[in-house]
């Protein structure tokens, strides 16, 4: 169980004595390719993807995925960058994400192929996303699928992990700022 007291970085303000607890995180390790799939049954165009993040290894490969489905997917690349690649192109945030003591939030909201991320409920970038894979075990937390076979696994711990299969939410529906 994961507690967090009164952390500007999760959303309080600092002042008072707010106390959130979030039950049920996972830790992924990429040593030991831990993941979490799905079988979609439709490849729908839109959905969100929320979750809190805490890092564990900053120094990581090329990319560790966060969420993917078939050839597209969020990432953090090795310069600490969001990573969006919806099969084709690649859209970076300039912001860094390199603190393994910091938790933050990510809510990659997409609607009819276009997405808006979130990062501690602030919009960080835009662009066009894949519909979702209905391709056996390609829609995934933790790892990107690649050609066929899991690569880039992520390294973090992740909590309040939500996915909307038909609705494209703000970051709002899901923490408090």
């Amino acid at each position: 169980m994961a507690h967090f007291h009164s952390n500007a970085l999760i959303g309080a303000s600092g002042q008072g004595e707010a106390e959130f607890i979030i039950e049920r995180s996972l830790r992924f390790n990429s040593d030991d390719t831990a993941y979490l799939s799905r079988d979609m049954s439709s490849a729908s165009s839109t959905y969100t993807f929320s979750t809190w993040i805490k890092r564990t290894d900053v120094s990581g490969s090329d990319f560790q995925y966060i969420f993917a489905s078939g050839a597209a997917g969020v990432a953090i690349h090795q310069d600490h960058t969001l990573y969006v690649f919806n099969g084709s192109s690649v859209q970076q945030t300039t912001a860094v994400f390199r603190d393994p003591s910091a938790w933050f939030h990510l809510v990659f909201s997409v609607n009819s192929g276009s997405f808006t991320l979130y990062v501690n409920g602030a919009s960080v970038k835009t662009g066009t996303a894949a519909s979702l894979s209905t391709t056996a075990n390609a829609t995934s937390i933790g790892r990107y699928m690649g050609t066929g076979s899991g690569i880039y696994y992520f390294d973090a711990y992740l909590a309040e992990i939500h996915f909307v299969d038909g609705t494209a939410l703000a970051a709002t529906d899901f923490a408090e700022y």
